[in-house]
């Protein structure tokens, strides 16, 4: 997904979906190590009394201990981690609400790659688990009281995956009632990035289908691994199921972006009805255009996260609301062109990368109300592209046919060299993004074929020719000749480096 980086300078949104970072999280729940976690591990066996998020006279030390302990309250027998979550929205203050939720957000994140099963799978010490639960819960517990908190962490756990979007949109239906507050909006960010991130899981079945098919893939098991040391692939491997049961930690839209969905179908997961219903009001309710600046005053006085207008939903919350729509598998009626809207409207908020996972999975007939817009954009992208490089080209060749490349060896030469060179690996890189994309559309129209075919024959690249091969755009018996053409790769590849298409 790095290529779409380039074209839509959303770094954030790229990351999110980059490989190896998807995995990260697995990785840090079954290394045994979850170096994130170590530094508050020593606080985790404190005891904590949930009602101080609670108690109007609860004082400022009490609240911050409660929340250094977060995880010891999300691993008590005695919490009900849902009915706190509703208790705490119903009766805490505005701060209090706000901080516990970030709170709640951040151990989320941090414990993300240990799903109910695997904390399970822990507490019955299955290769090493007592081991992980001491960096999850401190070193001073017992062997059973580790294992009674992991059991404790997977039902609280499971029951907040399975209420979260009823909770989500209880608040949302209360903030629209009572009118929002920035600390209101907030804790709903906070929430509904949490609700996101289950729904990212789906059900255990979809995950297990998923990763069986994704580790078919050539090289996923490798990729899967590469954050793993020796001792832990033995770990892994000794497990039952092995990677299967880790596997279940991975975002179920990340595997099913990265299997091939023509040799693997698979039926993917359905939000919540609750759940969809919010996320289309907050693209409904669309979001306010932040100039840079404007976001960097925010994100300073929210202590690095996004802050919110009190009027308005943040930016990440709407996205993230796109991009649950955008992942659900069959698309639900409506979900298609809402998400386009949202990415590819009058703004373009990474509209090629979240056109790609609108058509990540089989043919839906839903796409066909977003995909004459897609095909033009397409068009729009490889003609702008292309004339880019065409320019790169000219700026590369001397006024008399000289190639920059023969010049002397001098600095300036030498930069200009490099910066045509990176140019040129920025367009190539659009153009392969592009082109990744147009093969995605199921039954192509004449508008996107032609596109391709006049990239084509400027350029001569392979992909674009397969795509017009098997559209029957070009006849493959009687391409023998074509390579022996002129094209524009080859003037950039004179010295561009394997950067380029050719």
């Amino acid at each position: 997904m790095l290529v779409f980086d380039q074209m839509t300078e959303r770094r954030s949104l790229v990351r999110w979906l980059g490989g190896r970072l998807a995995v990260a999280p697995v990785a840090l729940a079954t290394t045994g190590c979850l170096g994130l976690v170590l530094s508050v591990g020593a606080l985790a066996a404190q005891e904590v009394d949930p009602e101080v998020f609670v108690r109007s006279d609860a004082g400022r030390d009490a609240i911050e201990h409660g929340l250094e302990n977060m995880i010891s309250i999300m691993a008590s027998d005695e919490t009900d981690l849902v009915e706190l979550v509703r208790r705490v929205l119903a009766e805490g203050t505005e701060e209090t609400r706000e901080r516990f939720f970030g709170a709640l957000s951040l151990f989320n994140s941090l414990l993300g790659g240990i799903p109910p099963e695997m904390s399970e799978l822990m507490a019955a010490d299955v290769s090493g688990g007592v081991r992980q639960l001491r960096n999850m819960f401190g070193e001073t517990a017992s062997r059973t009281e580790l294992a009674r908190m992991g059991r404790a962490y997977a039902r609280n756990v499971r029951s907040l995956q399975e209420q979260i979007p009823a909770i989500v949109e209880g608040e949302f239906r209360r903030q629209q009632e009572a009118g929002a507050t920035a600390h209101d909006t907030s804790v709903f960010g906070f929430l509904f990035g949490i609700a996101q991130y289950f729904e990212q899981l789906g059900s255990v079945e979809a995950r297990d289908a998923a990763f069986a098919a994704w580790m078919e893939v050539e090289g996923a098991e490798e990729l899967f691994f590469e954050e793993f040391t020796d001792i832990d692939r033995e770990r892994v491997k000794a497990m039952p199921a092995g990677l299967a049961t880790v596997g279940r930690g991975v975002p179920l839209w990340f595997l099913l972006m990265q299997v091939p969905q023509d040799e693997h179908p698979l039926v993917g997961r359905r939000l919540d009805p609750r759940l969809r219903q919010v996320a289309r009001e907050l693209l409904r309710q669309g979001t306010p255009e932040l100039r840079p600046e404007e976001l960097r005053e925010m994100r300073r006085q929210a202590g690095g996260m996004v802050g919110l207008h009190e009027d308005a939903w943040s930016t990440m919350t709407a996205s993230g609301a796109a991009w649950l729509l955008a992942a659900e598998r069959p698309l639900a009626d409506g979900s298609a062109a809402a998400a386009y809207e949202f990415g590819c409207g009058a703004v373009n908020r990474g509209c090629a990368v979240l056109a790609a996972v609108l058509y990540s999975g089989p043919d839906d007939p839903s796409l066909a109300s977003i995909q004459p817009r897609l095909e033009d954009s397409i068009a729009q992208w490889l003609a702008g592209a292309r004339s880019v490089r065409r320019e790169l080209c000219e700026k590369r060749t001397s006024a008399d046919g000289a190639v920059v490349a023969r010049l002397a060896e001098e600095d300036t030469v030498k930069r200009g060299r490099e910066e045509l060179d990176r140019q040129t690996q920025t367009e190539t890189e659009t153009i392969e993004a592009v082109l990744d994309l147009a093969e995605l559309v199921d039954r192509p129209s004449p508008l996107l074929l032609d596109a391709v075919f006049e990239y084509w024959a400027e350029e001569r690249d392979p992909k674009a020719q397969e795509i017009l091969v098997r559209r029957g755009m070009l006849e493959a018996s009687a391409l023998s000749d074509s390579t022996a053409l002129p094209a524009l790769g080859d003037c950039l590849a004179e010295e561009a480096g394997p950067s380029v298409l050719h």
